[in-house]
């Protein structure tokens, strides 16, 4: 009936909201009855030992899925959520993260706790971010639908290790396509290795790479290989904020940056823009040499490419360099240039 001299299970004052269950699993069909009875409408349950244990799991979570249409479940074997603008968590994150635009929606729950902190170092804003372990109640899917739906949600990011119901899948994909929201996705068990991984994890149905490749590119989805990727492709999709930036202008301080970004750019899809002969140049990229990636010369530069309509955003190459008031001279006139055209530079 208490726990460290704090009462449990409906024992203190006023009415909650929602509980969090982080008791052995065996305990949580009861304790979710107690909830139930209680008034509670909503239910995080952490512990694990469910259906990703094998058949004893699988009847616990039965029951507990039994009791779905009477509390709104989130889990079981997850590790929460947090509403970051709201300054509401129900999850053990190691470091604050500033607020913004991106949502994302994990199965792993490790994982969301390590984006939530690859976030949160390099300063990229979040909306929220909730792990749905087993998906008893809450699916990946459901979570999808709802930051289609949000007016605080921009881009979303999701870490997928299988599906119990592609079709709701595809259309939520479909709603998050049409509301303009990028989604941002990894999948593990793309291999017969990964697939097994992911089954024994969150109990998750694992399906064939190649169909699931197929689907994220018939409705939208960018899907990357790994954490870093999916970490910089939705911070650049937040900073751009769903203008087009397909017509690139790139500035480099090398020719060999330069050529090595125009490799790159061709491997994707995307051409370098014909600009007007009053520019100085019939074609970017433009080498600027090192003396040039300076303050008021790198600015200038590229209010001369932005200002133009035939230029969407810009990719600024430049070397590390030994002198940091170089450093912070280039970066103050590279944020200088962006601030005054309004348009994404990307260094």
């Amino acid at each position: 009936s208490s726990l460290s001299k704090l009462p449990c299970r409906g024992q203190g004052e006023g009415k909650a909201d929602l509980a969090i269950l982080t008791i052995p699993a065996a305990a949580v069909p009861a304790a979710l009855a107690d909830c139930i009875e209680a008034g509670i409408g909503q239910a995080v349950i952490i512990s694990s030992g469910f259906a990703e244990a094998g058949a004893e799991g699988r009847a616990l979570q039965a029951r507990i899925e039994a009791l779905g249409d009477r509390i709104h479940i989130l889990g079981p074997n997850c590790a929460g959520f947090a509403n970051v603008t709201e300054g509401i968590t129900a999850a053990r994150l190691y470091s604050p993260a500033a607020k913004g635009c991106i949502s994302l929606v994990s199965q792993s729950g490790a994982l969301m706790m390590a984006l939530h902190g690859a976030f949160a170092e390099k300063g990229a804003g979040l909306r929220a971010v909730v792990s749905v372990g087993n998906q008893a109640g809450f699916t990946l899917a459901d979570f999808l639908h709802h930051f289609a739906a949000d007016p605080g949600t921009e881009v979303v990011v999701a870490f997928i290790e299988g599906m119990s119901d592609g079709a709701e899948f595809v259309s939520a994909a479909k709603r998050c396509l049409a509301a303009g929201k990028p989604v941002i996705a990894v999948k593990s068990g793309r291999t017969e290795l990964g697939r097994k991984l992911a089954a024994t994890h969150t109990a998750a149905l694992v399906g064939e790479g190649k169909v699931f490749e197929a689907i994220c590119r018939q409705y939208g989805i960018i899907l990357v290989d790994d954490i870093e990727d999916l970490v910089a492709t939705a911070t650049l999709a937040a900073v751009t904020n769903r203008r087009p930036v397909d017509r690139i202008a790139w500035i480099a301080q090398s020719g060999g940056l330069g050529s090595l970004v125009g490799d790159l750019a061709k491997a994707a899809g995307i051409e370098p823009e014909s600009l007007p002969s009053e520019l100085g140049a019939a074609l970017n990229p433009v080498d600027l040499g090192g003396d040039c990636m300076r303050g008021m010369a790198i600015k200038d530069t590229l209010l001369q490419f932005l200002g133009h309509d035939r230029v969407d955003s810009a990719v600024v190459l430049f070397a590390k360099n030994p002198n940091r008031d170089i450093e912070v001279e280039t970066s103050r006139g590279i944020i200088a240039a962006r601030d005054e055209s309004g348009k994404p530079v990307i260094v």
